[in-house]
This record gives C-alpha cells, sequence and structure tokens, in this order.
C-alpha cells in the first residue's frame, strides 16, 4: 500500500488548524449536552430494556425523550464522519 503525502501551504494549514480547533469545541458542547439529555431523560444511565421501550414506544413523550439523546449523539459523530473521509487524490 503505497502513503502518499500531499503537502499544504500556510494558509490552507492555517484553516485547517481553525477548523480542528471548532471541531474540537463543538464535540465537547455536545457530548456535555449528551450527558445532560441522558441525566435528564434516562436517570443518567442508558439502561438497554428501557431505551428498546422508550425508542420503540408510539408515546410523543418517550418519542421526545429518545430524539433528545439520538440528536446529541449525531451531533457528535456527525463531525467525526466528515473529518473521517478521504479527500479526493490530485491526478
Amino acid at each position: 500500500m503505497e502513503v502518499r503525502i500531499t503537502k499544504i501551504d500556510g494558509k490552507a494549514l492555517q484553516a485547517e488548524q481553525v477548523r480542528l480547533a471548532r471541531f474540537f469545541e463543538t464535540i465537547n458542547k455536545h457530548r456535555k449536552a449528551l450527558d445532560l439529555a441522558i441525566d435528564d431523560n434516562f436517570d443518567g444511565a442508558l439502561d438497554p430494556a428501557e431505551w428498546r421501550s422508550a425508542f420503540e414506544s408510539s408515546e410523543p413523550d418517550d418519542a421526545n425523550r429518545t430524539m433528545v439523546v439520538t440528536g446529541d449523539h449525531s451531533a457528535i459523530l456527525k463531525p467525526t464522519s466528515r473529518s473521517s473521509r478521504r479527500a479526493p487524490e490530485a491526478a
């Protein structure tokens, strides 16, 4: 497997450093929000049986309980998955 090293100019490097700083601030904020959502909606622990019951429930209150948790979880993973994608290689 050949590894290609791409050099970037100073402006691109600076922009990437700023983007990463924002990324880490955002992850920390959403991690704290996820902890709060679990505390508020599931008494601080995600019991698998309680989660499944709430997730499969047709009750609006249960839908809200799970949506807050899954939304905060997605907010953490979405930037992570975006940053792990490889950029197309120049021809």
